[in-house]
């Protein structure tokens, strides 16, 4: 990181995403203190060891990111089983995160924040339409199977 902060301009966001050391919050808070003092933009956290992976046999730990979150003066994002639109109201109520990640739901469902509990069919005609006024190079059949998927 301190290669990365000498090598870019000051205004640049730098941000970087890692999960809980260990069981031990200590630590994965120290590690974060010296992420800060780095000058990183951002922090996203997610609540699970390496190890846990995204297990349903382990709960996100939401009290260890709220932990994190107080140590801290830069910004952290949440991130972990955001499922949808009221799980993030209620993790940013616990956690008083700056913002809320979402990988594998928003994929599956690209209107997860607006509040749908699958995507709606209006979101699969507006990636319709927006395919359509691509270009034909840059619009493969692939990038649009896969963005549609």
């Amino acid at each position: 990181m301190k290669t990365v902060r000498r090598n870019l301009p000051n205004d640049f966001s730098v941000s970087l995403k890692i999960r809980l050391l260990d069981k031990e919050i200590k630590n994965t808070i120290d590690l974060c203190r010296k992420l800060e003092a780095l000058n990183v933009t951002f922090i996203t956290v997610h609540g699970r060891t390496p190890s846990e992976k995204a297990s349903k046999h382990f709960p996100v730990d939401v009290e260890a990111v709220a932990e994190i979150k107080k140590s801290l003066s830069i910004p952290v994002i949440f991130n972990g089983d955001v499922k949808t639109l009221q799980g993030a109201d209620r993790i940013y109520e616990a956690t008083k995160c700056d913002g809320i990640m979402a990988a594998r739901n928003i994929l599956s469902n690209p209107a997860l924040f607006a509040g749908y509990k699958s995507a709606p069919l209006s979101c699969v005609q507006d990636w319709l339409d927006i395919s359509l006024k691509q270009d034909e190079e840059a619009m493969t059949y692939q990038t649009f199977h896969h963005h549609l998927v």
